[in-house]
Formats: C-alpha cells, structure tokens, sequence
C-alpha cells in the first residue's frame, strides 16, 4: 500500500541529527526499563501489564 497525503495532512521528516537525538532517547528508556524491572519476575511482568490494560481499557484513557 503506497503513501498519500491529502491537502489536510503533512509529512514530516527528521534530520540526520533528529534521527539519532530518537535513537539515542529510544535507548536509554529500553536501558531504564531493563534497571527498573531486573527485580520484577516476567510472570510479576506479565500481571502488571493485565492489570495496566485492565485499568486503561475501563478508565477510557484513550484519546
């Protein structure tokens, strides 16, 4: 399926330096995401997150 705008919407693109500014972002929250959970067990992981979903899909969160 190919890309196309409309008259309404448009594209946006990161500079070479905006590319690895994302990356580099990306990284440290995998790197603090792997800190903060390294004593949480992934069946303690899994849990949170049924519950998180559970949580966001009766609380309407969405946009």
């Amino acid at each position: 399926m190919g890309h196309f705008t409309t008259s309404s919407q448009k594209q946006l693109f990161l500079t070479p330096d905006g590319q690895i500014l994302v990356q580099s972002v990306h990284e440290t929250f995998v790197n603090l995401e792997k800190r903060v959970s390294a004593p949480v067990t992934r069946e303690e992981k899994q849990t949170l997150l049924t519950l998180l979903d559970k949580i966001q899909s009766r609380a309407n969160f969405n946009p």
